[in-house]
């Protein structure tokens, strides 16, 4: 049982993991035949002719996205939702609505078995998983201590019973109980 929480648990914190930019290359090469970038506009959208090379460049045969406005997309960086980049001014802004690290840390740190963090961010896909996981071992550990009190309980109401059957107990003066049984 308890091997099988683990392996739930190791599965919940892996797939929260992002794959890096390089992975998601190769990856995408598995998928489909590798086309290497000679020259940065061999990385650039289709509707871009121009754009500065800290945003996209090509590097060792392999595009490199390095901005909020571009992603990439297989073998070439795409339009991102998380930006909005101006071929007039040739910048790159953030999308005014990204979510904030700060925040979603701190909901992590004191509400991480309610999975507040990733629904904040909007990662519901692994958080119901990894809150249903948290919130049964929750629950097996109460069943647990219910289980571990109730039989103290038991033990203690059998120990009465003995100590009375035996008249062995004195009341609150400390006089002998009435023997009656």
């Amino acid at each position: 049982m308890a091997g099988l929480i683990a392996i739930a648990i190791a599965v919940c914190v892996l797939n929260s993991v992002e794959p890096s930019p390089v992975m998601r290359s190769l990856q995408a090469a598995r998928a489909t035949a590798f086309v290497p970038c000679l020259k940065n506009s061999d990385c650039y959208p289709t509707a871009l002719v121009a754009v500065p090379s800290d945003y996209i460049k090509c590097e060792s045969y392999n595009c490199i996205c390095s901005s909020n406005c571009f992603k990439l997309n297989g073998f070439i960086c795409d339009f991102s939702v998380c930006g909005q980049y101006s071929n007039v001014t040739n910048n790159c802004t953030t999308a005014s609505d990204l979510k904030d690290q700060k925040t979603a840390f701190l909901l992590s740190l004191f509400l991480s078995s309610t999975g507040a963090a990733n629904f904040y961010i909007g990662r519901n896909d692994l958080d119901v998983a990894c809150t249903v996981i948290l919130m049964s071992i929750s629950g097996a550990v109460i069943l647990i201590i219910t289980v571990i009190l109730a039989l103290i309980t038991i033990s203690w109401w059998i120990a009465d019973l003995v100590v009375f059957v035996n008249n062995e107990r004195t009341d609150g003066s400390g006089c002998p109980l009435t023997a009656s049984l």
